[in-house]
């Protein structure tokens, strides 16, 4: 946000208490990444979705080729900005946690959350299905969300067979 000529002020998110809920919002590296469209209507900013945003997505929005010029993307020959050039490196696994909208880097800090914040969930051991693929767009996809299933529920019994 720019104020006057050079003085530039910015959404400082760390103190929660203080910061608002532009905290979530971050520039994307190109249009084709972008998830909110920014509108401007009787000198204000308006966000909207362009895609479908689910829990724990990153909210992204781009704009545009002079804006972001201003803020130092530099586009190459084909027009992608040298930023999501740089995009086809791996990304990290995503462990969601199944209780909340949390997403963790690593089954071991999702443990830790889950031991800390849901006790009373019983954890199975991961297998390689349990968590996001780097291609998936964000932690929030359905298909792939991790799930936890009790040993002792009815509902996992082989069918024919009564739970105790």
């Amino acid at each position: 946000i720019t104020k006057g000529r050079n003085c530039y002020e910015y959404v400082d998110g760390k103190d929660t208490s203080l910061a608002n809920w532009m905290r979530y919002v971050n520039c994307a590296r190109d249009d084709e990444e972008q998830n909110l469209v920014a509108l401007q209507y009787q000198g204000q900013i308006f966000y909207r979705t362009c895609q479908v945003v689910r829990p724990g997505c990153e909210l992204l929005v781009w704009y545009g080729d002079e804006y972001g010029q201003d803020l130092g993307i530099k586009r190459d020959s084909s027009g992608k900005s040298e930023l999501a050039a740089g995009r086809a490196e791996p990304k990290p696994e995503i462990h969601p946690c199944a209780s909340c909208s949390l997403a963790f880097s690593s089954q071991k800090f999702l443990s830790q959350h889950v031991q800390r914040n849901h006790p009373s969930q019983t954890l199975l051991r991961p297998s390689a299905r349990d968590h996001l693929q780097p291609e998936d767009p964000c932690p929030g996809n359905q298909n792939q969300q991790q799930r936890y299933s009790d040993p002792h529920s009815p509902s996992d019994k082989p069918e024919g067979r009564e739970a105790k």
